[in-house]
């Protein structure tokens, strides 16, 4: 008889074994799906022709942007974001129009990471974030040494950048 257990652990193998490319790892799928294949073999074998390390930092730097743009687009309660920009002294509907229009600018931004890359666009980013940085060190210090590191993640951010820039 077979348990209940053994038919998940069957059926997570195959799932899993779905996702396994020919060429990468030399397994056969043990489920085999119509189209899945082809899918596969659009691939090149060699990842790194899919992608470069410089295409990959900017596919990240992207994803980061466009996060952060829709997030304060709403995804975060309105009013906490509001109640962040009163403390660095930027309140009513001016604050409204700033969250807004500071969440638009991500988003164009990511936009632009993708599709225009440019020597100017890392250095404005750059300006951006330590702007930020600056800003939340002045009025919020509280995040200079909160446990999730905030403002300590923008370091990795600059050396992203600054690799973009020499490239």
């Amino acid at each position: 008889m077979v348990t209940f257990s053994t038919k998940c652990s069957r059926l997570i193998s195959g799932m899993t074994s779905i996702f396994i490319t020919p060429g990468f790892s030399g397994k056969k799928p043990v489920i085999e799906l119509p189209g899945v294949e082809t899918f596969q073999r659009s691939f090149p074998q060699d990842p790194g022709k899919f992608c470069t390390p410089f295409c990959t930092i900017r596919i990240t730097l992207a994803a980061i942007w466009l996060t952060t743009g829709i997030i304060s687009l709403g995804i975060y309660p309105v009013q906490d974001s509001l109640g962040l920009l009163a403390k660095i002294g930027i309140s009513g509907d001016f604050a409204l129009f700033t969250l807004f229009a500071e969440a638009l600018m991500d988003i164009v931004i990511g936009v632009l990471t993708l599709t225009m890359p440019s020597k100017k666009l890392w250095l404005f980013q750059a300006a951006i974030v330590g702007g930020y940085s600056v800003v939340i060190a002045v009025c919020l210090p509280e995040f200079l040494i909160h446990p999730f590191g905030p403002i300590l993640k923008n370091l990795p951010i600059f050396t992203l950048l600054w690799l973009l820039y020499r490239n």
